[in-house]
């Protein structure tokens, strides 16, 4: 088990391993917004060895929150494997991360898409959702996706302790509020591992992309961001 989280050595982590990329032709979002610079985790679970240490800095970062859940659900489809694994190995090895003493570990996932007929769980999940849980998310831009989920367990009466995002991008929703705002109004609370505030100005250092693309970003995050934030060149 990791020690305490440190977010520094966090973000080293995701720089060193191109978790962002920057393009001089710009890429549409899950959101629907076109971006500058684009943010894939995906590397970061495929190979073992890395896989390992990532999930080493979710489990002292949930540790570091005293989040106790009774197991770890990922937003379909880039945080599945993440959310079972978790679940599984912590409750194999009898972690203090997952709530111990009420005799039961669900493993449960979240489908990609809800079936249109059978119960009202089996629509959206396999597996029992019964207990207290923690979301997963990898990159939130508007968070619809993390909240859709949020919804979903909250109609199978499961208890959401909290939604964990791995990077936040630090974006206003279409309807005025940040993504923790909105998540606050749902009665979750929201736990962001690190922000492109301090990730891009590294990443920059690394990449060196045209000045001319960082004031693409920069105007980006004057229209969209939910915090004052620019790369300084």
């Amino acid at each position: 088990m990791a020690g305490h989280f440190k977010k520094d050595v966090f973000e080293k982590f995701l720089i060193i391993n191109n978790t962002i990329d920057f393009k001089d032709k710009k890429v549409k979002l899950s959101s629907g917004r076109y971006s500058n610079f684009y943010i894939n985790l995906r590397g970061l679970m495929d190979d073992v060895t890395i896989f390992d240490k990532f999930e080493d800095y979710i489990e002292s970062f949930v540790k570091d929150k005293n989040l106790c859940p009774d197991y770890f659900i990922g937003v379909p489809e880039s945080m599945t494997k993440l959310g079972l694994i978790m679940t599984y190995t912590n409750a194999q090895q009898g972690s203090q991360i997952i709530r111990p003493g009420h005799g039961y570990h669900h493993l449960p996932m979240a489908r990609g898409k809800g079936k249109k007929h059978g119960g009202l769980k089996d629509k959206y999940f396999l597996g029992n959702v019964k207990g207290k849980a923690v979301v997963l998310e990898d990159v939130l831009t508007t968070g619809n996706s993390a909240i859709s989920l949020v919804e979903d367990l909250k109609k199978n009466d499961a208890d959401v302790l909290a939604v964990i995002g791995v990077i936040d991008r630090l974006e206003t929703r279409r309807d005025g509020l940040s993504i923790g705002e909105k998540l606050s109004k749902l009665g979750v609370k929201y736990y962001p591992m690190t922000t492109v505030k301090t990730l891009l100005p590294s990443a920059y250092e690394k990449l060196k992309p045209s000045e001319s693309l960082v004031k693409k970003i920069n105007e980006y995050y004057k229209k969209y961001g939910s915090e004052k934030f620019e790369i300084i060149i």
